[in-house]
């Protein structure tokens, strides 16, 4: 027996941190909003536990965070069986996009439904947790307010509809290294019980959201990372002045980067940004929240 899962990508709409936690976890804002760019997750019942790709740089070993969810999976539910899991790869790596807890979210949901939905959602939630602190919210998709380490949400109103440009260099960035970067230029305090509540700077993205009004989303979007990944990989500030320079009503980097996404509301200005970005030698795509 075979099922397939979608692993969608998500851009962060602002990201800030606020705190960190004395275990080195980091106390985080965000709007997470998931976007119609996706890996497939093929999951066959086996005797064991294997992992094949589409894409020759993704692990294909007991390192890769599909292969872990099974672990996890079969641990908790204490099925003794395994299974074969092939991702077709479309999402970036290494790009901010959460493509590696994509693959891990539709690899759990996947296992769940292939042997009868043993576990509820909310044990997902908590067992991709235990993987990554993008897991949770790649279980459950959408767009919501993001708290603490990333596992506390909240409802947030989805963006208009809009057509994205999605961009990405071809060198990833190491979130662990930009957190250590970020630390040492801006110290964030120490703060181990924070309130699961948004400070100003991220409320204004959240009211504007609340309001639709567009102009007011894209100047209270932000991202903390991003000027410390620009010194880094100059390709970021260059995709998002071509997409400006194309008809982007607003451009920014996603996560913690290198993935830059454009917004659109004209398909033929998303399509010529596209070529733009791509005579660069640089990887683009066009995805529409239509297609959701």
């Amino acid at each position: 027996m075979t099922v397939t899962e979608k692993a969608f990508a998500k851009i962060n709409l602002c990201l800030d941190i606020v705190s960190r936690r004395a275990n080195g976890y980091h106390n985080l804002e965000s709007v997470m909003h998931t976007i119609p760019l996706f890996d497939t997750v093929t999951i066959t019942k086996s005797k064991e536990i294997s992992i094949t790709c589409s894409n020759p740089a993704v692990p294909a070993d007991s390192s890769n965070l599909a292969y872990k969810a099974a672990v996890k999976f079969f641990e908790k539910t204490k099925i003794k069986d395994g299974a074969s899991i092939h991702i077709e790869k479309r999402i970036p790596m290494a790009a901010g996009m959460a493509g590696g807890s994509a693959d891990c979210a539709a690899t759990l949901r996947g296992l769940n439904r292939l042997y009868g939905f043993p576990l509820e959602n909310r044990e997902l939630e908590e067992l991709g947790g235990s993987l990554g602190a993008d897991v949770p919210f790649c279980i459950r998709c959408g767009t919501f307010g993001v708290t603490g380490i990333g596992h506390d949400f909240f409802p947030v109103s989805a963006p208009p509809k809009f057509i994205y440009v999605i961009a990405c260099g071809s060198e990833g960035i190491s979130t662990p290294a930009m957190y250590k970067e970020y630390d040492e230029r801006y110290n964030p305090p120490l703060c181990d019980e924070p309130k699961n509540l948004f400070t100003q700077k991220s409320e204004n993205l959240r009211i504007a959201l609340e309001k639709g009004e567009k102009e007011e989303i894209f100047s209270s979007m932000f991202n903390c990372f991003e000027e410390i990944a620009e010194e880094q990989r100059p390709e970021i500030k260059k995709i998002k002045s071509i997409m400006m320079e194309n008809g982007a009503a607003f451009s920014m980097m996603s996560g913690s980067g290198p993935s830059v996404f454009g917004i659109f509301e004209d398909a033929e200005k998303a399509y010529a940004s596209k070529n733009a970005i791509e005579n660069e030698g640089i990887f683009a795509t066009v995805v529409s929240s239509n297609n959701e």
